[in-house]
C-alpha cells in the first residue's frame, strides 16, 4: 500500500481541529489504511509572529484568496511555504491529499506546485468546498494535480487507496475528476451518517491548538434544511442528513474521557435541523451527567420551552442565527423561512433561559431599499436586550451554486462582465452599486453600536 499524508494549508480560520480531515481519517482507520495527518495550518500559525496571527481572521481570507493580494502576502510567506513544502517532501509520503477552501488554495496550489518539481512521480489530490467550485479549480494549472475529490471524500479516498494498493488506474474513481476544467463526473451516493464513524482525532497532536483543541468540532448533521437563495454551502453538501442522537452523546464522551475536554462546538449549518435527533442528545447529555458546554448555528424556527430548556440542561451556552435582515420583504426574497416576528419571540426566549444568541447581518441583498434596512436597524433597536452579539456583517456577495448564481435574472440584477468581480461588482435594478452596499454596510453598523449589542472588531465580509 503507498504511504499516504493528510493535510491542510493556512488559512482555516482560528486553528482548530480540522473536522473534515478527522473524518477522512477516521473512515481511513476503519478500512485499515495507514496514514499520517499533518496540520499545516496549525504549524505555519504557530510559526509566523504573533501580531501576525491576525491573518487568519475569517475576515482576512480575501488577503489570501485574491490572486494579486495573495503575490504580496506570498512574499512575507515564503519561509513558511518553503517550510511546508520540505516538511511535507521530507515525510517521504506517496500520496499526499490537501483539504481545500476558498481561503487557503492560492497557498495549497504553491506549495503543490514545488513538491511537483521535486517528484513528479508522488500523488498528489485537492479535496474540499474549493475543489467542487469550477471558477476556483480554473485557477489550479492543468496536469499539477492527479485527482479531484468531489464532495464528501470519506468512501471516494478509500477506494483511491484501494485501487493503488491493486496496482489500478485512479482515474475514472467515482466521485472524482482528473482535469481542473472538466464538469461531468460520476457522482457518489451522499454518505449515511447515520452509520459513518466519527473522528476520535487519533492521529492529531491535539494539545498542539490554541486551547488544547477546544472547542472541540462536532456533527449532528450534515447539510441544511434551508434553501436560502444566497447560499453556496447546501448545494455542495447535498440533502440534509442527520446522525442519531444517542451517537453523539457517544462521541462527547470519548472526547471528555480520552481528551478531558469540556467545550465543544457543533460545525452544523443548523444543528435544530432534526429537532428529535437534537433532543434526544440533548437528553442524553443530561443523563449521562457530562459537565460540558457547547455553541451551534442553528436556524430561526419554532422551539418548543420544553427543547429550550433541554438545550441550556445539556450546556448549550450560545447559538448563533443567520437572520441576515429583519425586513420581512427581504427575508422572503431570501427564501428564509422564518419572519421577523418569530425571530423576536425566540430570542427572547432564549435569552430569558439563559442561552446567549449571536446573529449575522446581510445587508445589500438585491432591491433591499433603505426602508427596509431602517426596518432591521428598528428590530435592533427594540430587541437589544435578547441579542448577545453581532457577529458577522456580511456585504451582499454572489456565492458560486447559490440561487442568485444561478439564477441572476430572477434577482433583477446585472453582471460585470469580468467574471473575477461578478462576485461583488453586480448592480441592482435598482442602479444600487458596490461602494453603495458598502456604505450601507457602515450605517448598519454604527446603528449596532448605538445599542447594547456587542460587535466583533472587523467583521464586515464581502469587501
Amino acid at each position: 500500500m503507498p504511504s499516504l499524508l493528510l493535510t491542510i494549508m493556512p488559512p482555516w480560520g482560528r486553528p482548530t481541529l480540522p473536522i473534515g480531515l478527522g473524518y477522512l481519517s477516521r473512515s481511513l482507520q476503519e478500512q485499515g489504511i495507514e496514514h499520517e495527518v499533518d496540520d499545516l495550518n496549525m504549524e505555519i500559525y504557530h510559526r509566523v509572529p504573533e501580531e501576525r496571527q491576525d491573518l487568519w481572521r475569517p475576515e482576512r481570507g480575501g488577503d489570501w484568496s485574491d490572486p494579486e493580494q495573495f503575490d504580496r502576502l506570498k512574499q512575507e510567506l515564503e519561509p513558511h511555504i518553503q517550510w511546508a513544502v520540505d516538511r511535507l517532501d521530507g515525510s517521504g509520503a506517496d500520496v499526499i491529499g490537501f483539504s481545500v477552501n476558498q481561503s487557503n488554495n492560492r497557498f495549497s496550489v504553491e506549495v503543490a506546485r514545488r513538491l511537483r518539481e521535486r517528484d513528479a512521480g508522488r500523488i498528489l489530490i485537492f479535496g474540499g468546498l474549493s475543489v467542487y467550485l469550477i471558477g476556483e479549480r480554473l485557477y489550479i494549472p492543468d496536469g499539477l494535480i492527479d485527482l479531484y475529490v468531489m464532495g464528501e471524500g470519506e468512501v471516494t479516498l478509500v477506494e483511491v487507496m484501494r485501487r493503488l494498493e491493486a496496482g489500478k488506474p485512479i482515474h475514472g474513481t467515482t466521485g472524482t475528476l482528473s482535469e481542473p476544467w472538466r464538469l461531468e463526473y460520476e457522482a457518489r451516493p451522499m454518505l449515511d451518517m447515520t452509520r459513518h464513524p466519527w473522528p476520535t482525532f487519533d492521529k492529531f497532536d491535539v494539545e498542539r491548538y490554541p486551547g488544547g483543541g477546544e472547542p472541540f468540532p462536532v456533527t449532528l448533521g450534515r447539510g441544511c434544511v434551508c434553501r436560502c437563495s444566497f447560499c453556496g454551502d447546501y448545494p455542495f453538501w447535498g440533502k440534509f442528513r442527520s446522525r442519531e442522537g444517542d451517537e453523539v452523546v457517544q462521541e462527547l464522551k470519548h472526547h471528555v474521557e480520552r481528551h478531558g475536554t469540556r467545550v465543544f462546538e457543533f460545525n452544523d449549518l443548523a444543528i435544530n435541523g432534526n429537532r428529535r435527533a437534537l433532543e434526544r442528545m440533548c437528553d442524553g447529555i443530561i443523563e449521562a451527567g457530562l459537565e460540558i458546554q457547547w455553541s451551534s448555528y442553528a436556524y430561526i424556527a419554532k422551539m418548543s420551552d420544553e427543547l429550550i430548556g433541554k438545550l441550556r440542561d445539556s450546556g448549550c451556552v450560545m447559538l448563533r442565527f443567520g437572520m441576515e435582515s429583519a425586513s420581512d420583504a427581504v427575508l422572503k426574497r431570501m427564501r428564509k423561512p422564518h419572519r421577523s416576528a418569530r425571530a423576536a419571540d425566540l430570542l427572547a426566549r432564549l435569552n430569558a433561559a439563559g442561552i446567549l444568541c449571536n446573529i449575522g447581518l446581510m445587508v445589500g441583498f438585491p432591491s433591499e431599499s433603505d426602508a427596509e434596512l431602517d426596518e432591521t436597524i428598528a428590530f435592533l433597536q427594540r430587541n437589544q436586550a435578547h441579542i448577545n452579539e453581532v457577529d458577522s456583517v456580511s456585504v451582499f456577495y454572489i456565492k458560486p451554486l447559490s440561487r442568485v448564481d444561478e439564477h441572476p435574472d430572477e434577482f433583477n440584477i446585472t453582471l460585470p462582465d469580468d467574471d473575477s468581480i461578478r462576485w461583488n461588482r453586480w448592480v441592482g435594478e435598482d442602479g444600487s452599486t458596490y461602494e453603495e452596499r458598502v456604505a450601507r454596510a457602515h450605517r448598519l453598523i454604527e446603528a449596532v453600536r448605538g445599542t447594547s449589542i456587542k460587535l466583533q472588531g472587523k467583521n464586515i465580509f464581502g469587501l
